[in-house]
């Protein structure tokens, strides 16, 4: 089953979570200048996975970058419509989430 992972209401939020029996950091900001959320992953020794990665509707954050086998699956935005992501709408039980899924769930083998 997909993961959801909750973003705190705060403007800039870094928070731990555990990705495919992984632990990374998510770092999100909310960049007010241009109307948009910024993320960042690192792993537990500050490694980046993912730097200043601006989140949008429905959008994979990972495969551009080749970067989907390090944590083992997809990181992407989902929408319940394709509303521009603001400050107020990200988040679980908002309008757009941050959501983790593995291969496995996508019936890929990674």
């Amino acid at each position: 089953m997909a993961i959801q992972i909750d973003t705190p209401d705060f403007s800039v939020s870094t928070q731990t979570v555990t990705l495919n029996k992984k632990t990374y950091r998510i770092k999100n900001r909310y960049n007010s200048r241009f109307d948009c959320w910024v993320l960042d992953i690192t792993d537990t020794q500050n490694n980046v996975i993912l730097s200043g990665e601006k989140i949008l509707p429905d959008k994979d954050l990972l495969t551009r970058y080749n970067r989907n086998d390090l944590i083992g699956g997809y990181l992407f935005i989902s929408s319940e419509d394709n509303v521009k992501v603001n400050r107020y709408n990200y988040g679980i039980n908002k309008t757009h989430t941050l959501t983790f899924e593995t291969f496995k769930e996508r019936g890929e083998n990674g």
